[in-house]
């Protein structure tokens, strides 16, 4: 059992805001059925995704300080799992990002 790291998570613009964030989350995170945590980096000042994130059950564990080209820090966000299917069924249904 172990870690399960997000590198990229993204949703075009178009699509942004009818729930395909949610949906793809739900995918990627069922993929980590033998993993106890989910982590993912995501810029300081993307306070979308930030609260999107939250919005999926993760916490900020961590600043990565200087952690982009730009000298951008990085959080550290991490969620325990597993991701239970009454969590899959409550966050396909409820969510609306």
């Amino acid at each position: 059992y172990g870690e399960f790291h997000i590198a990229t998570f993204a949703v075009m613009p178009e699509y942004q805001n009818i729930g395909w964030g949610s949906y793809f989350k739900d995918i990627l995170l069922m993929e980590a059925k033998d993993c106890v945590i989910a982590l993912l980096e995501v810029r300081k000042s993307n306070l979308a995704a930030i609260s999107l994130y939250r919005k999926f059950g993760f916490r900020t564990v961590r600043v990565r300080t200087r952690y982009y080209k730009t000298g951008e820090d990085a959080l550290l966000m991490q969620r325990h799992l597993p991701y239970s299917s009454e969590e899959l069924q409550a966050g396909t249904n409820n969510d609306n990002d």
